[in-house]
This record gives structure tokens, C-alpha cells and sequence, in this order.
């Protein structure tokens, strides 16, 4: 239905956690939620230069795996030109 979004720091490491005030915010525009969501599939679909992080810590490539490469950073630029 209409999912909850928020947006807030990117950096949310420990150092910053423990030492710094974060602030977490929702996103009450529903256009702009839209857009969120849009540019996170972007860049869940990535599998050019995505990582995955694994519970060994080994940061590996996506692999493409049979599918058309997908390289988010220039999806989103290409859709933000055409705005």
C-alpha cells in the first residue's frame, strides 16, 4: 500500500553513532516517497559495480549472472538529466 520512508544520515557507523547526534526523518510527500523508492531499485539492481557484503565480511562483486548490465550511477544520473 503506501509504505513508510524515511530518509536520514548515510554514515551510520559506530564512530558516529557513539559520538554524534543522527537524526532520522519520514518523508510525508508522497512524490517524493515514490522517487525514493525508484532510485532505491535503481540501485538494488545494480550489478556492475555492487558489492555484496557477506556474514565473513568478504566484499564481493554482484555477478551479472546472465542479465543486462545494470551500473546505477549512471541509470539515476541519466534519469536526473532528463528532469
Amino acid at each position: 500500500g503506501d509504505p513508510d520512508v524515511y530518509i536520514s544520515s548515510a554514515d551510520w557507523m559506530i564512530r558516529n553513532l557513539d559520538h554524534r547526534i543522527e537524526v532520522a526523518c519520514p518523508v510525508m510527500n508522497t512524490q517524493l516517497k515514490n522517487e525514493l523508492i525508484h532510485l532505491l531499485h535503481i540501485q538494488l539492481k545494480d550489478n556492475v559495480k555492487a558489492r555484496n557484503l557477506n556474514l565473513h565480511f568478504h566484499n564481493n562483486y554482484v555477478h551479472l549472472q546472465g542479465k543486462k548490465s545494470t551500473r546505477s550511477q549512471q541509470e539515476i544520473f541519466q534519469l536526473l538529466t532528463k528532469k
